[in-house]
């Protein structure tokens, strides 16, 4: 029997056998229930890496200190940490909760089912807001709370710049009169242009990958086609063609696009949902050229988190005690697993659990023969 689940905590809706077996014996036992509810409530006020550290910080602080006195053999590596929590450490623990504006698209990237569109939104939106960041406004209010941290802590703030300043940013290309100046602009806005580049390089790459994606993703919008097409449309359509070589059918495509789009509903805008309909109707007769581009886009990769749920899958199969295992048992099981995935997320929304599970089991023994 299987114990674990998708998600361990224990506020997670499939927490697995264990944690659900766990719960339900403390439903009977006071002591067992106080322990996990003290759980859930550190599990719901987790708070962050950095607000963490500021907080522990005069406890790490003090701890350092004592192993500094001799005739302590650490006393060393501990006068160098102690000398590295200065100023600009603190104000750095401050920038980093800009890292959370990137986790969003980290954490959406991974999300099942997700179209390049929406991979698209999401990244432009944390570029957005990353140039909306970089701003002397926000990063006043950063080096206010840091000047506020280390007075706290009896840090000294350094009164003269440190060094020869040489800025790296468009707008920065004066020497700093005040250290606030000088951070903004050798640490802050470096910081913030060198995130913004990454992001550039990773999800935009060169050329014009983005344009096709989205003129792809406007190919599926109705609103674009009904009656008469608009301008946007046209010229999406155009670059599709003329990027993947369909410039012979471009007005096929455009007739098509027209005649769908004014008969058919999907349940959503996304290219799976068209293609369910295509599958619904046969309609891959009628529109031969859309439905090729449609299995373009819904074939084109968003980010490689499925792949690597594949291969974690398969460690849960092939393990020290199966290595064993032939190429065709391995198969056997890994077709095992997945169809009872994809029952479950296909009918879980209209069956009763009983009913699933013989479905399941069901369609186990079809499909699986392992003696």
């Amino acid at each position: 029997m299987a114990l674990r689940g998708d998600d361990e905590s224990l506020s997670g809706s499939n927490k697995g056998n264990f944690l659900e077996l766990v719960e339900l014996v403390g439903q009977y036992d006071s002591v067992l229930k106080l322990h996990l509810d003290k759980i859930k409530e550190k599990q719901a006020s987790h708070q962050k890496p950095q607000v963490s550290l500021l907080t522990c910080l005069p406890a790490i602080v003090q701890f350092l200190e004592d192993l500094s006195e001799p005739p302590d053999p650490a006393g060393g590596e501990a006068n160098m940490l102690l000398h590295s929590i200065n100023f600009e450490f603190i104000l750095c623990l401050e920038i980093t909760p800009i890292f959370l504006e990137t986790a969003v698209a980290s954490n959406a990237l991974q999300w099942q089912d997700l179209d390049l569109a929406a991979a698209y939104t999401v990244v432009n939106g944390v570029i957005n807001r990353m140039n909306t960041m970089r701003t002397e406004e926000q990063f006043k209010e950063i080096y206010h709370n840091a000047t506020i941290q280390v007075e706290t802590r009896g840090i000294n703030v350094p009164e003269d710049i440190p060094g020869q300043y040489c800025s790296t940013s468009a707008t920065e290309d004066h020497q700093p009169q005040t250290l606030e100046e000088y951070y903004r602009g050798r640490m802050y806005f470096t910081f913030l242009d060198s995130l913004i580049q990454e992001l550039h390089r990773r999800f935009k790459g060169k050329g014009n990958t983005d344009k096709i994606v989205m003129s792809l993703h406007c190919l599926i919008e109705p609103s674009k086609w009904k009656d008469t097409a608009n301008a946007e449309a046209l010229n999406a359509a155009h670059t599709f063609c003329e990027f993947y070589g369909f410039q012979e059918e471009e007005e096929q495509l455009l007739t098509e696009l027209r005649v769908f789009h004014s008969s058919y509903t999907c349940s959503q805008i996304s290219s799976h949902a068209i293609l369910e309909t295509f599958k619904d109707f046969e309609a891959h007769i009628v529109f031969p050229t859309f439905f090729k581009l449609l299995k373009i886009f819904a074939t084109l990769p968003v980010s490689t988190a499925s792949t690597e749920r594949s291969f974690s899958k398969l460690k849960l199969l092939k393990t020290k005690l199966r290595n064993a295992c032939g190429q065709e048992k391995k198969k056997k099981k890994t077709y095992k697993t997945f169809i009872c995935k994809y029952v479950n997320s296909l009918l879980s929304s209209w069956l009763d659990p009983e009913r699933l599970s013989m479905v399941q089991t069901k369609m186990t023994h079809k499909h699986t023969d392992i003696k």
